[in-house]
């Protein structure tokens, strides 16, 4: 009886295993079908597709790449040149109670180093000066507004003597160079001239008011030597970025053009690039308001 039972699992386990190894083959003779139409297994044909479809797509990584490339390069030199331009060293010559006999001199000078600059200019002054005053404007330079008369008693008096002395200079310099200068300069500076209620008054119409932050002292005495003026501006530009020059081109200034070639060299050996004061020129104001 042991025997039988035995024949018979003996039969099972060889049938199934029949079975098994059966059902196998015919699921592997059917991947095999599906692989041979499929691109794996075609492989002469597809092979060079494939090959194909990855260079494409090397190549327009590539492309990708040099795009991105060179957008941040645009970019670096776009912060380059901004950096650049804050740490540049600025100076702004600028000329106050002009025109007169010396201004022509000193635009020779301007002229012979291409260097722009601003001059504050007296409305009586550019009466009698009205060529010089048209060659400032002609030659690249900027013109500010020093008032008409630069009578101290009779501008500071009150607001509205500042205001009256300032635009009969404005409406003179429109009919000759047809400009509104918008950037002032007090005579005197602001530091002990002009109230909070003149400045209030400038402001809301418009004005912007320019101190300095260099006097060359050449209004120290009435006639002061080139080697002084030369060696003021040349030792205040030091250790400073961005310098305003107080300049004094009236009547009787002859050691100005003496002193000023000098002047501009020794500013350019420190690394100074010149500049026209403009509106968009951060003012200095020595007045505390």
């Amino acid at each position: 009886m042991a025997l039988l039972i035995l024949f018979f699992y003996g039969l099972s386990v060889y049938s199934a295993y029949f079975i098994y190894h059966d059902a196998a083959a015919r699921e592997n003779s059917a991947t095999l079908e599906t692989l041979k139409t499929s691109s794996i297994y075609q492989e002469e044909a597809t092979v060079p597709k494939v090959i194909e479809e990855l260079d494409n797509n090397h190549a327009n990584i590539v492309e990708q790449r040099k795009e991105e490339s060179q957008e941040l390069k645009s970019k670096q030199e776009e912060i380059e040149t901004i950096v650049g331009k804050q740490s540049q060293k600025i100076a702004y010559l600028t000329f106050d109670d002009g025109p007169s006999d010396i201004t022509p001199r000193v635009l020779d000078i301007l002229k012979h180093y291409q260097i722009p600059a601003t001059f504050f200019v007296i409305g009586r002054q550019v009466e009698n000066h009205v060529e010089t005053t048209k060659r400032i404007v002609a030659e690249g330079h900027a013109l500010g507004n020093h008032t008409y008369s630069h009578q101290y008693r009779q501008i500071y008096s009150s607001v509205e003597a500042f205001m009256q002395d300032l635009q009969k200079a404005e409406n003179l310099l429109d009919k000759i160079v047809q400009q509104r200068p918008s950037i002032i300069r007090a005579p005197g500076g602001t530091q002990g001239n002009f109230s909070p209620a003149l400045v209030k008054r400038l402001l809301e119409s418009g004005y912007i008011i320019h101190d300095w932050n260099i006097d060359a002292r050449d209004t120290s005495a009435p006639l002061v030597s080139a080697a002084y003026i030369e060696k003021q501006v040349l030792e205040q530009a030091k250790n400073k970025d961005s310098i305003i020059v107080l300049f004094h081109d009236g009547p009787g200034k002859v050691t100005l053009p003496q002193a000023l070639p000098a002047i501009i060299e020794g500013l350019i050996q420190e690394g100074y690039t010149f500049q026209i004061i403009d509106d968009t020129t951060k003012p200095v104001v020595l007045m505390r308001y």
